[in-house]
């Protein structure tokens, strides 16, 4: 009987024990983490949000397309349950957190990212956070005409060898 209470209460504090606190990550570096992926718009909710916002686009998108009788509310209804699902994996289940947090804790020590955190809370840092998006989605834009360029030489070059 004893060794079934062990093993309950073994099993029991697994199961709510997170994944990434077997990495031995500190609460103070699990802190930082944290506020470094809310620094960066790359929080739990940050993620949720984004993820709920593109599944709702393209399910609505495409059940407009397939239904076009389809009622406002069913769109609603649609949509919360979308939103429920997101909020249930990324966020209760911390499906998101238990895989991110061990990338950061392995490319980062404890004074890194104290450092990079403290740099963030600098007006240029602050900057520098505002502006990655801008620049980010410009370097996009820039592959995507790169790719497109670059096309009709590759094809031919593609062609020229198989033919």
């Amino acid at each position: 009987m004893k060794t079934a209470w062990a093993v309950l209460i073994i099993f029991l504090n697994l199961a709510i024990t997170p994944l990434f606190a077997n990495e031995n990550i500190s609460q103070k570096k699990l802190a930082l983490i944290k506020e470094l992926l809310k620094q960066t718009h790359q929080s739990e909710s940050d993620i949720s949000q984004r993820l709920t916002d593109s599944y709702q686009k393209q399910i609505s998108s495409i059940l407009k397309q397939s239904h076009p009788n389809i009622s406002s509310e069913t769109l609603l209804n649609i949509n919360h349950e979308v939103s429920a699902s997101v909020k249930k994996q990324l966020i209760e289940q911390q499906q998101f957190i238990q895989r991110i947090i061990p990338i950061y804790d392995q490319a980062f020590s404890l004074e890194e990212l104290q450092k990079i955190v403290a740099f963030n809370q600098t007006e240029f840092g602050e900057k520098l956070l505002s502006m990655m998006p801008v620049i980010n989605n410009q370097h996009s834009d820039i592959y995507d005409e790169l790719a497109l360029d670059l096309a009709p030489e590759i094809n031919a070059r593609v062609l020229a060898i198989i033919e």
